[in-house]
């Protein structure tokens, strides 16, 4: 942005700032700078190791092991150890240090609507 800002105000002409080809020559035509960040991507992307990362990316299963059980008990208790304090309370005003205060007892009232939510699939 502030190049723009820059160019229009100034109409100065965008500096090219060289960069070396294989050999240590410094290369300062915009074509041959493309040229050169082609084949340089050509490099890395064609490497061994790049060619192995591919490889081992195609073998990773497709089934991970993902819990698919409703919510619990003790995950709700942790979502609410770990809100922040400070922040503003929510359209329930009810600040995060208050639920803090006993976090086990005050997952039991939100943990029936989490579980509900869960096994219907549908947000109230």
């Amino acid at each position: 942005m502030f190049n723009a800002i820059r160019r229009l105000t100034k109409n100065a002409q965008p500096t090219i700032v060289p960069i070396r080809d294989k050999k240590g020559k410094l290369i300062t035509s915009i074509e041959g700078q493309i040229h050169r960040w082609k084949e340089y991507m050509e490099e890395i992307l064609n490497s061994s190791s790049a060619r192995r990362q591919r490889e081992e990316l195609v073998n990773i299963p497709t089934e991970l092991p993902i819990s698919v059980r409703p919510p619990s008990k003790r995950e709700t208790v942790n979502a609410i150890k770990s809100m922040k304090n400070g922040k503003a309370a929510r359209a329930d005003n009810i600040p995060a240090e208050v639920l803090k205060v006993d976090p086990y007892i005050s997952a039991d009232i939100p943990l029936p609507l989490f579980q509900d939510i869960w096994q219907t699939e549908t947000f109230p």
